[in-house]
């Protein structure tokens, strides 16, 4: 129990030191994320109208501004997703907007606000046009549009998605059709939750592990492949951040819990060596290499130590907002092909042929997730 109680004072005290140290570097546009506009963001304003000069807000419960021009003639009307969005989260928070509606009462782009949402997410989208889906709409025909969610940024479609639903079913007073979810949504939870319990009984179960390399096989195509559902530093500094939205990141949330609770109490390694969908191709890698008779080198335990070192400079550059954009130091969105950038791609790909010579050479010496859980089965004693 004392050991418990320890690991845990360990963890309550990283995520307050997260959370004080970005707090301290919150600027005046912070404010304006977590749902307090402040003033207007007129850079956001300038794309919708690259005229715009200044703007009026309306006296409502919706924040809608007028939008003019240097002769003061009305451009327009832009229209702010918040607070409807404030409380709906992305893969890494919530996604605000803006709603630029011309004078005819026609839709002429959506333009986003300052967002913690992986950048190669938004470049997917982008390239599938997902942005331009209302444009030359009326508000009444855009909440009657039933918008398809995009794999590969499936949390941050349906958090716009969701967030639209209601600002326009608000402003039309309908039922927005945007409300509905994909199927395919569901049915890739269903999926990860068979993963899980396959973990599960592998782990407890000494007779199933006969099984395990088919169990590989559905962490890296399920996991990693189809949801995209791993854990990572930059989802852990989303949920310390934002919150964690139980609606879209449940399942998530139970992996990340037991994940946590095993090695805590157990003393075993649970997700790094059961679910990890990286984990689980550098081993497939590795089983496939000892096949071909490729001989491993050995690391030696000083080597591993720098799997600490590692994640202690990550917390540090991430706590005072040096890393903006954490997904870019794991090779994880790799997996997500769609929207994983160049670099992540070679990235990955590096470490994965690496695996024919070592064995899982990111998990043993660099990954800073891993550690993470390593140290609540193994907490450093400081001499």
């Amino acid at each position: 129990m004392n050991k418990i109680i320890s690991k845990g004072m360990v963890i309550v005290a990283i995520i307050i030191a997260i959370m004080i140290l970005r707090e301290q570097k919150c600027d005046p546009m912070c404010e304006a994320v977590n749902g307090t506009i402040v003033t207007i963001d007129s850079a956001a304003v300038k794309v919708l109208f690259p005229e715009f000069t200044k703007a009026t807000k309306r006296k409502e419960n919706i924040q809608i501004y007028d939008i003019f021009n240097v002769k003061n003639s009305l451009l327009g009307q832009v229209i702010s997703s918040q607070p409807f969005s404030d409380s709906i989260r992305g893969y890494a928070g919530d996604v605000p907007y803006y709603l630029g509606v011309d004078k005819s009462g026609k839709i002429i782009g959506l333009e986003l606000l300052e967002h913690n949402e992986t950048p190669g997410f938004i470049t997917l989208l982008n390239s599938k046009k997902f942005f331009n889906n209302f444009d030359g709409l009326t508000l009444k025909e855009a909440a009657a549009k039933n918008v398809d969610i995009i794999t590969g940024a499936t949390f941050t479609t349906q958090a716009v998605i969701s967030s639209s639903a209601q600002l326009l079913g608000l402003l039309t007073k309908t039922n927005s059709k945007l409300k509905k979810q994909s199927t395919l949504f569901s049915i890739t939870n269903v999926a990860a939750l068979m993963v899980l319990l396959s973990a599960l009984i592998i782990f407890f179960y000494a007779p199933a592990r006969k099984f395990r390399v088919y169990h590989l096989i559905l962490s890296v195509v399920v996991l990693g492949g189809v949801s995209g559902m791993f854990l990572s530093v930059y989802l852990f500094e989303s949920w310390i951040l934002n919150g964690i939205d139980f609606k879209t990141m449940l399942l998530p949330f139970i992996i990340m819990l037991i994940s946590v609770l095993i090695p805590l109490i157990l003393d075993k390694s649970f997700y790094c060596t059961s679910l990890c969908p990286y984990g689980a191709a550098q081993e497939l890698i590795g089983i496939t290499g000892r096949k071909l008779g490729i001989k491993k080198l050995k690391v030696t335990p000083k080597i591993v130590n720098l799997r600490t070192i590692i994640l202690f400079i990550i917390f540090v550059l991430v706590a005072m907002g040096f890393i903006t954009d954490s997904s870019a130091i794991e090779p994880f969105s790799a997996f997500l092909i769609m929207s994983a950038t160049v670099p992540i791609l070679i990235f990955a790909g590096l470490f994965l042929i690496l695996s024919l010579f070592l064995n899982k050479p990111w998990c043993t010496l660099f990954c800073p997730t891993g550690e993470i859980f390593e140290r609540l089965r193994k907490p450093l004693r400081l001499k």
